[in-house]
């Protein structure tokens, strides 16, 4: 039987309807509304702007934050610039390390062609330099654009010198080119800067522009008037005549000075004004004289300024009898009786030379004196300082400073001992001495006990070094040198065997005597700078002299070296050497300046004359020059001639071609005064053997007046 089955009842609920419109309103903030795929509930922070979203790429300079990060144009923004790695900060960046940048990031360049990033000054505005290096990122490397490059010129001769109007610039020299262009004629190489001038051809050898060259090979001396005054006297050795040299022969003797020719109105006493033939000095009329009061009082002496006042007094030293200070002004004085004070008698058999001016020690506004003693039972061997404001007789009690050294003053070796100088630039005058036991000794002077002793170096070379010492500014640079004779210092035979000038008779022999400078500033244990030796007699000992004078006027100092009995022309006449200064102080124990380095400048002319003693002078001729005294050997009967130089030429001269003679007196000692009568000039003062009373005058000779 079926059954019914009876369904359930279906129950239909009416609701309101609602619009799509509606719906949309009430869900507007939640839904994409631009379709970007992003919605405010997932981070769009513009639902109107499809490309506005979280994932959209920044865009540069549009004012919208594209991305939604809140941050406008950060780095990787699109359309922006591409920055490039700047390592080293010279402006120029690494293209293989870049960055995409609205601004440009510290670091980064904004230009991508630098090839080193590890050099800030290679780079592409970099100057290219001769260093084998692209330094400006071209890709070629010292190209003949660097800014170092050389000039370089085609030297089609080969003789060195290249053609000037065809310049090449690299960093190296090309095949066949050289760096000068001084070649005038590039085709013949015996036409150079370097070549010879020759009088015999018409060829312009050496490329200076003239045929007509001094000097030029062949040459003919021609002689000008360069003063004016009508004569000729000035050398010039021409291929031929041309003005200013036009004459054959000199009648000039000084072409210097317009005031000096043959038969002008002599008006000096030392100046050669009319060049005539009697080239002596009339010395018989002083213009003052201090007469000596003791029989060897004068000999030697010293003109020292000890006061502020600008007045110079002088220092009498004797051999036997003490020294004295006399008062100046020297115009005035007549007698070494009048003398302000005398030091301590030197004793018996002892020398009293050795007195010098020295500093202020006292503070009393007086320079002070140094003298130097050899010692008794009742005080010691040492230098004893005296004040310059002293008077009366001194004795050793009277000393304001002593330093102990030890001393031998029983030797004419010590006549000229004592150099004083400020030698270590402290501002203070020290003394040289030589110690007999310590050598070489330089004393730094002190009231009381407070001096000290400073021992020189010496070279082992045996003799004795340092018996001679004087002060000099060898090197013109305003600091006083020390410089020393070596009596008997010898170096090995065949030193100088390698030295073709050195006759063949010393080559193998004992090279013997020596003068060693010390510059300054002088220190403890300081030893020579250079050496300068001669042969057995000629440096270091009693028949041999030495100074330093600028004979050649370059403002620098040259060496003279004199010896008594030297000949050359006359047998015993004496000569000077002079070795041109300044002298090479770079010399290896190979190569020691000698005196065959030298040139023999001056020979005696009289027999036995001996010409020995060096005496620089100031200018007393009024032309602006420093003057040389040379006195030659005197003999038991105080005989000999000295000469006076006003001018000085080069090459072998006889003495009287190239001084004047001072006759008939017997001339100890020479020195120059500071000007004493308001002319300009200084004023000459010699030390004269007086044969009646066998004393020593000082003679006062006033210069010659411009």
């Amino acid at each position: 039987m079926r059954r019914r089955v009876t369904p359930t009842p279906r129950v239909v609920w009416l609701l309101p309807t609602i619009s799509a419109a509606a719906m949309l309103s009430c869900n507007d903030n939640k839904l994409d509304q631009d379709g970007d795929g992003f919605t405010e509930l997932t981070g769009d922070c513009d639902d109107l702007d499809a490309n506005v979203h979280p994932e959209a790429q920044e865009v540069c300079y549009n004012g919208i934050d594209d991305n939604c990060n809140g941050v406008e144009d950060e780095e990787e923004a699109t359309s922006g610039r591409v920055w490039y790695a700047d390592l080293d900060g010279d402006g120029f960046g690494d293209n293989g390390i870049t960055i995409e940048a609205c601004e440009q990031p510290d670091g980064y360049a904004e230009n991508k062609w630098d090839c080193n990033e590890s050099d800030a000054a290679i780079n592409p505005a970099a100057d290219e330099i001769c260093d084998y290096v692209d330094n400006d990122c071209d890709g070629e490397v010292d190209e003949t654009t660097s800014v170092d490059a050389s000039i370089w010129y085609p030297d089609r001769d080969g003789d060195g010198y290249g053609d000037a109007d065809a310049p090449f610039s690299a960093c190296e020299a090309p095949v066949g080119y050289v760096a000068d262009g001084g070649d005038c004629n590039d085709s013949d190489p015996g036409m150079s800067p370097d070549r010879t001038e020759v009088c015999t051809t018409p060829l312009d050898e050496d490329c200076d522009g003239s045929i007509n060259d001094l000097d030029a090979y062949g040459c003919t001396d021609f002689y000008g008037d360069l003063d004016g005054d009508g004569y000729p006297g000035t050398v010039a050795c021409l291929c031929e005549a041309e003005a200013p040299y036009t004459d054959t022969e000199a009648t000039d003797c000084d072409d210097t000075r317009s005031d000096v020719y043959p038969g002008a109105v002599t008006t000096a006493r030392f100046a050669t004004e009319d060049c005539g033939t009697d080239r002596s000095i009339d010395l018989s009329s002083p213009d003052a004289t201090i007469m000596s009061d003791a029989r060897y009082r004068g000999r030697l002496f010293a003109v020292e300024q000890l006061r502020a006042d600008g007045v110079p007094g002088v220092l009498a030293l004797a051999e036997r009898v003490a020294a004295a200070w006399l008062d100046g002004p020297l115009l005035e004085q007549t007698t070494l009786a009048d003398v302000r004070f005398r030091f301590p008698s030197p004793g018996v058999g002892q020398y009293g030379y050795m007195v010098s001016a020295i500093s202020d020690l006292d503070g009393d506004g007086t320079r002070d004196f140094a003298w130097g003693w050899t010692g008794d039972e009742t005080h010691p061997s040492g230098m004893y300082f005296f004040s310059g404001a002293a008077s009366g007789d001194l004795t050793l009690d009277d000393a304001i400073g002593f330093v102990g050294v030890q001393i031998d003053t029983g030797s004419l070796w010590y006549r000229r001992v004592l150099a004083t100088a400020d030698f270590d630039g402290d501002g203070q005058h020290e003394v040289y001495i030589r110690d007999t036991e310590q050598g070489p000794t330089l004393v730094q002077p002190g009231l009381a006990t407070t001096g000290t002793a400073e021992h020189l170096g010496v070279p082992e070379v045996g003799g004795t070094i340092g018996i001679d010492g004087r002060a000099f500014d060898v090197n013109g640079d305003g600091q006083m040198d020390l410089v020393l004779s070596g009596h008997q210092s010898a170096l090995e035979p065949g030193f100088m065997e390698d030295r073709p000038e050195v006759p063949d008779a010393t080559v193998n022999a004992e090279v013997s005597g020596s003068v060693l400078v010390y510059e300054g500033p002088l220190t403890d244990g300081l030893g020579p700078v250079y050496w300068v030796y001669g042969y057995r007699g000629t440096l270091g000992s009693d028949d041999s002299d030495f100074a330093f004078f600028d004979r050649s006027g370059d403002g620098i100092p040259d060496l003279l070296m004199s010896r008594n009995w030297e000949r050359y022309l006359t047998p015993g006449a004496g000569a000077v050497w002079g070795l041109d200064g300044p002298i090479e102080t770079t010399m290896d124990g190979d190569d020691w300046a000698s005196i065959w380095d030298a040139e023999l400048w001056l020979s005696g002319v009289e027999k036995e004359e001996g010409i020995q003693y060096l005496h620089p002078l100031t200018d007393i001729t009024g032309d602006g020059k420093a003057d040389l005294l040379v006195r030659a050997y005197q003999d038991d009967n105080r005989d000999g001639n000295s000469y006076f130089l006003d001018r000085f030429v080069g090459g072998h001269q006889r003495i009287t071609d190239l001084g004047r003679v001072m006759q008939d007196v017997f001339i100890a000692h020479a020195d120059t005064i500071p000007d004493q009568n308001g002319d300009g000039v200084d004023e000459l003062m010699l030390s004269v053997y007086n044969r009646e009373d066998y004393g020593y005058d000082l003679f006062l000779y006033l210069g010659d007046a411009p």
